[in-house]
């Protein structure tokens, strides 16, 4: 895609996602908005064999969203690409919905459940080292990494042994930043 391309596709997938949060009267907008450059970007971009029609092909580039509480960012995008039906993202926050408050692997296209912050680079290594030759993207909070130091130790590994086999992107911008 190019970059017009890029920005216009960011820019419907940012007013879903308000359309989708203002009517399930639940969400963290902000943190949304934060991050959904970004897996616009992944998506549609950079990540490599994603097929709707064959979620767990082997081949495929692998997304964590380790800050799960941002998970309507993700349906968004999920739905863009084809992923999730627009009545089923329609659904977020009704009774008996699939899609619930943080990511499960009951929906298409959702790698690991998440939401225990910061969690998700180590399941992105831990994938990376799993499945080479494809990549593995998780996106952190920058606060999240810098606070713990369980979160250091996949760093020290992506920089050592599986560069460029996974990537992580802060919420902090929208640029993506390989570690």
């Amino acid at each position: 895609m190019t970059t017009k391309e890029l920005t216009l596709l960011a820019e419907k997938n940012r007013k879903r996602l308000v359309e989708v949060v203002y009517r399930a009267k639940a969400g963290h907008i902000g943190g949304d908005l934060s991050c959904l450059n970004v897996m616009t970007a992944l998506y549609f971009d950079v990540m490599k064999n994603l097929n709707p029609q064959e979620p767990k092909a082997a081949d495929r580039d692998r997304f964590v969203l380790s800050k799960g509480h941002c998970v309507e960012a993700l349906y968004v995008t999920l739905e863009a690409k084809g992923f999730l039906k627009p009545e089923v993202l329609d659904t977020l926050g009704q009774f008996g919905s699939i899609l619930s408050g943080h990511p499960t692997i009951e929906v298409s296209g959702i790698e690991v459940n998440s939401g225990a912050l910061g969690h998700g680079l180590s399941i992105g290594t831990g994938m990376a080292i799993a499945g080479r030759p494809t990549c593995s993207w998780a996106t952190v909070n920058k606060a999240r990494v810098r606070s713990t130091r369980q979160r250091w130790q996949p760093v020290s590994i992506i920089s050592t042994t599986l560069w460029p086999s996974s990537i992580a992107t802060t919420c902090r911008s929208p640029a993506i930043r390989r570690m």
